[in-house]
């Protein structure tokens, strides 16, 4: 007999224009407001039932200087860091703009992984310990990974 599961990995649905207006609103809004530290432009994209959060660096030219091994100039190690994107995680949208799954970019594979932030002793999908979630507990869950900063979510890191 088949037993059928829900799977928050699998399925959704192509997001609504007016829903990505919203949710791309609702990412810079939260960064702004939680992060605001936080130096790098976020870049919203959206393809079929996937929402793309990508992030790019942003120097401060007495920060980032090149290396001497580099035959670069200042200026272009800077332009260079700036133009490149750094994937971050995937929302996947199921028809409610507050319900839906995440999945962080795994560099080693060029894929999206929705175990990554179980890997990285994160309870479940979200830092909340859900397997769904808003727009803004993705961007939290994949802030405290790449900024190390799951201890300050309650998440024990050994």
């Amino acid at each position: 007999m088949r037993v059928w599961a829900l799977n928050p990995h699998v399925g959704g649905k192509k997001i609504p224009e007016d829903v990505r207006l919203r949710t791309t609103a609702r990412i810079h809004e939260y960064r702004d407001k939680k992060h605001p530290d936080l130096k790098s432009r976020i870049h919203v994209h959206y393809k079929g039932k996937f929402c793309y959060i990508d992030a790019y660096g942003q120097t401060d030219p007495k920060d980032d200087s090149p290396s001497p091994d580099f035959s670069e100039s200042p200026e272009e190690c800077m332009e260079r860091i700036r133009s490149t994107s750094i994937r971050l995680y995937r929302l996947r949208y199921f028809g409610d703009e507050d319900r839906w799954s995440c999945a962080a970019y795994a560099k080693s594979y060029g894929g999206y992984d929705p175990e990554l932030f179980h890997v990285a002793y994160v309870p479940a999908f979200f830092h909340s310990g859900a397997e769904y979630g808003t727009p803004e507990d993705g961007f939290e869950t994949a802030a405290a990974y790449l900024l190390g900063k799951l201890g300050d979510l309650g998440i024990a890191v050994p």
